[in-house]
């Protein structure tokens, strides 16, 4: 009878012994994703960091060069007099200045009269209509009724683009207005450098607006389109329920998303960032 106590008491003892070293075992994996979890934010946090950042520094350029060029002599009487010839030419100089700089590549410089309208994209002369650019480009109405500088990403019938536009004005006069633009292109490159996937994409409810770009089957997920040059095929983004700012991992690698926001507070968009597992230090 005593033997078999002793059996009884071992088993229970036993069972309650594993039962433990489960218990903890359980709670220490936990505290371990926990651990892991909190650094992956935390570099995700650094990335979106970086890319704030990186957004910024192309808006100051561009805003910063409006500014200057609206200042310009040939600028003030290119649109007073209403002739474009006036500082086409000078202005041919100035984006080629721009473009010999590395911070500043791809800049485009488009002019606009006080009624709303394209006077010239310099670098379409050939193509200019007057178009009337009222009923889609809210900036250039808040500049105009401000009188003030301003920047931000807005869409455009060349797409979705860094824009930095700047008041023409004579003593108090508005004469119309200069807008300084860039794409993503030179961000997504430093990011290429890196090993990192950048990628802008635009809701697809505004591809009627741009007009002068096309954009193949490789440029759609799902609701959008996106707008900058291709560095990776695009299929890791399909299934995505893009909604604020977020990460989420996929294989072996993470997808860290936030959205664009127009120069009037409108959602336009995605900027998403796709980041090999071995970029993050666990």
């Amino acid at each position: 009878m005593q033997k078999i106590e002793n059996k009884i008491t071992i088993i229970f003892s036993t069972l309650f012994v594993l039962l433990t070293l489960s218990v903890l075992v359980y709670f220490f994996n936990d505290y371990l994703n926990y651990e892991n979890e909190s650094k992956v934010k935390a570099q995700m946090d650094l990335y979106l960091k970086d890319l704030t950042g990186k957004i910024k520094d192309k808006r100051d350029i561009v805003l910063t060069a409006a500014v200057l060029l609206a200042k310009d002599n040939d600028v003030q009487a290119c649109l007073s007099k209403k002739s474009r010839i006036n500082c086409t030419g000078h202005l041919k100089k100035v984006q080629m200045t721009f473009n010999n700089l590395s911070f500043s590549k791809n800049i485009k410089i488009h002019v606009h009269t006080k009624d709303l309208k394209s006077f010239f994209r310099l670098w379409e002369l050939g193509e200019n209509k007057n178009d009337s650019l009222s009923s889609f480009r809210e900036s250039l109405l808040m500049v105009k009724d401000t009188k003030k500088e301003l920047s931000g990403v807005e869409i455009g019938r060349s797409s979705m683009l860094l824009r930095g536009i700047s008041p023409v004005l004579d003593k108090d006069e508005y004469l119309g207005s200069i807008e300084v633009i860039t794409d993503f292109n030179s961000i997504a490159s430093s990011y290429r450098k890196i090993g990192i996937n950048f990628y802008v994409l635009m809701h697809k409810r505004y591809r009627d607006i741009v007009n002068k770009v096309s954009f193949g089957k490789d440029n759609k997920v799902g609701d959008f389109l996106v707008i900058n040059e291709l560095n990776s095929r695009v299929n890791s983004l399909e299934n995505i329920n893009f909604k604020g700012t977020n990460y989420i991992k996929k294989e072996n690698f993470y997808i860290l998303y936030t959205p664009v926001f127009d120069i009037t507070g409108n959602e336009i968009g995605y900027y998403v960032l796709k980041i090999n597992q071995n970029k993050i230090a666990l």
